[in-house]
């Protein structure tokens, strides 16, 4: 009796993994079309019969051996008759599918439904743990990535900063980069690529701040409070440097009773704008440049700083 109900679960479980197959692209989430959905349908409805026919064959071998060897089980909900509704929205992971019952072990996995699922809840914890120790290691390295990039820009920027070049200084090994910037002195070059290296930290700073609480409440969770790692000496710095920045700018220019504005010390002196001129973007800034027509073309290479 044992070897018919396991003949007969084998057949449901070819039938199972064919309807799976067959639906497979009703559910992948790409359109498919009216004409192939109703292709698709039309055979799952010709696979209904069949599959209803060994459906019935099973749950009739079922009774009958739960009737002569275990007739208090005939009662409980998973004994009960497999109709075709459940049976296409099995998944093909079911416990429904585990045939250790079929056979003649005594162990306790074999014989109760909840040892397995217990297995199971181990093995799906064992799972969530390594998860856990994946997003971990995610975490560490994206803030370390963000903490060692902040570091090399700013060292950069400082370099520049700390160089000082005469006028007519033209040394090819004193080049700031590799890539073309045209027929310009080098002054300019550093200037340019100056400017570039702040444009490229502001906005590496500003990446920190948007990552800075969602960061602090995925470590705390994963860390339990733990915050050794420099990154937030790092965040608490930059927002502190943009809270004065924030308050510098919101601060209203004061203005004394009975003084012009040009004698206020807090009024901006626009005179240093005639010989200093508008800021520019780095684009605009690279158009102005006198570039050489002979010039091999960069524009499809990725700008490396040496």
């Amino acid at each position: 009796m044992r070897l018919l109900m396991w003949h007969a679960k084998s057949k449901l479980y070819v039938h199972a993994v064919e309807l799976h197959a067959k639906r497979q692209p009703l559910h992948r989430g790409t359109p498919i079309g009216t004409t192939l959905s109703t292709k698709i349908l039309a055979a799952l409805e010709r696979r209904k019969r069949p599959i209803q026919n060994a459906l019935n064959k099973f749950n009739t071998y079922r009774l009958d051996y739960l009737k002569k060897f275990a007739p208090n089980q005939v009662s409980l909900p998973k004994n009960q008759p497999l109709t075709y509704q459940i049976f296409a929205n099995l998944s093909l992971h079911h416990a429904f599918w585990q045939d250790v019952y079929l056979y003649h072990s005594r162990a306790p996995w074999a014989l109760s439904n909840d040892v397995r699922n217990g297995i199971q809840a181990v093995l799906t914890i064992e799972r969530t743990n390594e998860e856990v120790l994946l997003i971990k290691q995610e975490l560490t390295s994206a803030i370390s990535w963000a903490v060692d990039l902040h570091q090399q820009l700013s060292n950069r920027v400082d370099f520049i900063e700390q160089q000082t070049y005469e006028p007519d200084d033209e040394t090819e090994g004193n080049s700031i980069t590799s890539v073309d910037l045209g027929d310009c002195k080098e002054s300019v070059k550093w200037l340019l690529v100056q400017y570039v290296l702040r444009d490229h930290l502001s906005k590496h700073k500003k990446l920190i701040l948007d990552w800075a609480l969602d960061v602090a409440e995925l470590w705390s969770k994963l860390h339990e409070g733990d915050q050794t790692h420099e990154w937030f000496n790092l965040a608490e710095l930059i927002a502190n440097q943009q809270l004065e920045v924030d308050v510098t700018v919101a601060a209203p220019n004061i203005v004394r009773n009975g003084e012009d504005d040009q004698d206020n010390p807090d009024y901006p002196d626009n005179s240093a704008s005639d010989g200093a001129g508008e800021e520019v973007e780095a684009a605009q800034l690279m158009g102005m440049l006198n570039f050489d027509d002979d010039a091999p073309d960069y524009t499809d290479n990725n700008d490396t700083m040496e």
